[in-house]
């Protein structure tokens, strides 16, 4: 049984090995595309793309046991579905959804048993019937689409992926500590807590930081200097905390003067515009005749 599994392994792996050129010419198709697709889109930060190696194909085979699944070595090879593999990344959570739907916007062919094409290239398809994001085994949320690259000569799989930041960093923690580490079944919940624990910190941070990645967006679209307006808030609380402070000191209780402390703020940079206007020195330069 041992030797059969083994030489089922090895044709597995030959096949590969034989059209490996096939995969990368296909690789770059499939990437040109993706690019061309999302090139003038904010939202997404890098494309990665990569063939499978020999050392990963041979654990999938093992682990998912296709020796049983798919009898001869061409149909397993065949059934792989992620001889090459894409990932979008992109900044936020909430970017994964819409970069999705702007994707699948695009192929509206139906080819059969669930794929669709673009009209641009007939010959990379999706499978759009999935239910998007998918649920992984490990509770994990994410936007996988199996995919199709098919001619008239041959027929190879993909997979897309796209990921935020924080997924992408999380999936790659998960990759390494569980899904290719078969000792920690052992305390298998131990870890499952301390993941989801992670995970549900890395939405937090996530969260924040698109905050601060709208207010500034924000800042900069409103035409004002971004750091003017921090400087202003940084000065009129201080001017607030002094002065409540001598307040409670005299009168022993407070009340709300933040909208004083504004406008006073407002009206020193008014009048250090004011100066800086009359400083005929400092905008006068020295020509030549």
């Amino acid at each position: 049984m041992k030797l059969e599994l083994f030489k089922y392994i090895d044709d597995v792996l030959d096949l590969f090995e034989y059209h490996r050129q096939e995969l990368v010419s296909i690789n770059k198709e499939v990437r040109n595309y993706f690019s061309d697709v999302l090139k003038d889109d904010e939202r997404a930060l890098n494309l990665s793309t990569r063939i499978k190696t020999p050392q990963s194909l041979r654990e999938k085979l093992i682990r998912r046991n296709y020796y049983i699944k798919y009898p001869t070595p061409f149909e397993g090879f065949k059934k792989v579905p992620d001889l090459i593999g894409l990932r979008i990344e992109c900044r936020f959570i909430k970017d994964e959804k819409e970069i999705y739907q702007k994707i699948i916007d695009e192929f509206r062919i139906y080819c059969g048993k669930g794929y669709y094409a673009s009209n641009i290239n007939k010959n990379i398809r999706l499978n759009l019937e999935d239910i998007q994001p998918q649920v992984l085994n490990n509770g994990f949320k994410i936007y996988k689409l199996d995919g199709l690259y098919k001619n008239s000569k041959t027929s190879y799989s993909f997979e897309l992926q796209i990921k935020s930041l924080v997924n992408l960093f999380w999936g790659e923690i998960d990759h390494k500590i569980l899904y290719k580490n078969y000792n920690y079944m052992i305390v298998e919940d131990f870890f499952r807590d301390i993941m989801h624990s992670i995970i549900d910190n890395l939405f937090m941070v996530d969260k924040q930081l698109m905050i601060l990645y709208d207010h500034v967006t924000n800042s900069d679209a409103s035409g004002k200097d971004p750091a003017e307006k921090q400087l202003k808030v940084l000065l009129s609380k201080i001017i607030h905390d002094v002065f409540i402070n001598k307040i409670y000191g005299e009168l022993g209780f407070v009340f709300n003067i933040k909208a004083s402390t504004d406008i006073i703020v407002e009206f020193i940079f008014m009048k250090l515009k004011k100066n800086k206007e009359n400083s005929y020195g400092e905008d006068f330069k020295i020509g030549r005749a």
